[in-house]
C-alpha cells in the first residue's frame, strides 16, 4: 500500500469519526443543522481535510536515499544507530548480511510510517529514510555525504 493510501485512510477516520459523532449529536437534538445538505457539506469537509493532510504527510514520509563516505565505518555506524534509536525512536526489525531495518515499536505506527534503511556497500553507507528526517541527518552528518 503507498504512503499516501496508507495516510488517507489514518486522516480519514479521524475526521469520520468526529464527523458521524457530530451527525449524531446533530439527529437527537432535532436541530436545524440536521439536513441532508448538512450532511454532504460536512462529508466534504472530511474529505477537504484528509486529502491535504495526506499529500503532506506522504510527502514527509516519503525516503530519501542518502550516500555516507566511510572513513571510520564503525563510528559512523555508531552515531547512525543511536541517532536512529534515541531521536526517531526506532529499533532494528531485520538484520541481513549487509541491510539493517529499523522500524517504529508500535505495529500501528511501524505501518504507518516508511521504515529506515541502512545498507554497507563498498565505500558507503546507503541510508534510505524519511524525507523529514533527511535534512537533520545532512546537517549531522555533512563531512561523509557523497553528492
Amino acid at each position: 500500500m503507498s504512503t499516501f493510501n496508507r495516510y488517507f485512510i489514518h486522516f480519514f477516520c479521524i475526521s469520520f469519526f468526529v464527523f458521524f459523532i457530530l451527525n449524531i449529536i446533530l439527529y437527537f437534538e432535532k436541530n436545524a443543522l440536521n439536513t441532508p445538505i448538512f450532511l454532504l457539506i460536512s462529508f466534504f469537509s472530511v474529505l477537504i481535510f484528509s486529502i491535504p493532510m495526506s499529500i503532506y504527510f506522504s510527502r514527509c514520509a516519503k525516503n530519501k536515499t542518502i550516500n555516507l563516505k566511510i572513513n571510520n565505518e564503525d563510528d559512523l555506524e555508531a552515531k547512525l544507530e543511536e541517532k536512529i534509536q534515541k531521536k526517531f525512536k526506532r529499533e532494528v526489525l531485520v538484520l541481513n548480511h549487509n541491510v539493517k531495518e529499523y522500524r517504529m515499536k508500535n505495529k500501528y505506527h511501524a505501518w504507518l510510517t516508511n521504515s529506515i534503511k541502512i545498507s554497507n556497500e563498498k565505500d558507503c553507507v546507503v541510508l534510505s529514510i524519511p524525507t523529514i528526517y533527511a535534512e537533520e541527518i545532512e546537517n549531522e552528518f555533512f563531512r561523509f555525504i557523497m553528492r
